[in-house]
């Protein structure tokens, strides 16, 4: 189960927080690793492949988890708006996931953490001419 508290393990977050990115470019990372943990998650709770969970199932899945209890706790409404808030995050960062996917030749489940933060470092070299 995802700890709502926690987007990364501490292991992730040391490996981010070492890489030679920007910032910006370490968030991006860490909110794909996050939506790689829910998705493989909701895979395996729902018997499907990574590649076929849709919007809804994101939705049950916010709602059910101690995501929801978390948000609320902290003053924040679990209304639709925050739904596709969160729905859209996970979408877009699944559209980056699929990229790691093809470069090491594995299907969206069997991405790790490590190949996606090796991805995420291989594209901010690229963009800062490296």
């Amino acid at each position: 189960m995802i700890n709502p508290e926690q987007l990364l393990t501490p292991q992730e977050a040391a490996q981010v927080d070492a890489s030679l990115m920007t910032n910006k470019e370490k968030f991006g990372t860490r909110i794909a690793i996050y939506s790689l943990r829910v998705l493989k998650q909701i895979a395996a709770e729902r018997g499907i492949a990574a590649t076929d969970i849709e919007t809804p199932a994101l939705h049950e899945f916010l709602e059910k988890t101690e995501m929801s209890q978390a948000v609320e706790g902290k003053g924040f409404a679990l209304d639709d708006s925050f739904k596709a808030f969160w729905s859209n995050i996970i979408a877009s960062s699944t559209k980056q996931l699929h990229q790691v996917a093809d470069v090491n030749q594995t299907d969206l489940g069997s991405v790790t953490a490590e190949q996606t933060i090796a991805w995420f470092e291989a594209k901010a070299k690229e963009a800062h001419g490296g």
